[in-house]
């Protein structure tokens, strides 16, 4: 039986290991306080950026409870997420949206001793 996962819930988790793992909110914060789409794609563009670039480096190792998240994402969970971003027509619907990934992270910051 698998469990239905929040909105948001991968791209949250991958906030969650990067603050975890760098130790800042800037992610977290620019993401929930994108305006538009564009914006807000932007910014997650460069979170994945730098994630990939911290599970590169394997700096993710020296801190288990985060591996253990990272290596639970799924690029198809990820995938969706941004794909739900792509389908939102409205900025309210948007920030509601980003502040579930927002909200995310933090709780995922919080489980990993972050937050």
């Amino acid at each position: 039986m698998s469990v239905e996962k929040s909105k948001g819930h991968a791209l949250g988790s991958l906030l969650g290991v990067l603050v975890a793992v760098e130790g800042s909110f800037t992610y977290v914060d620019k993401i929930a306080q994108a305006s538009s789409k564009d914006l807000a794609l932007y910014y997650i563009r460069d979170a994945l950026r730098d994630y990939a670039s911290l599970m590169a480096s394997d700096k993710v190792s020296d801190f288990p409870q985060a591996k253990a998240l990272a290596d639970s994402l799924s690029s198809s969970d990820l995938e969706k997420d941004v794909g739900e971003i792509e389908q939102i027509n409205s900025v309210p619907e948007l920030r509601e949206y980003l502040s579930y990934v927002a909200s995310e992270a933090l709780i995922q910051a919080t489980k990993l001793g972050k937050g």
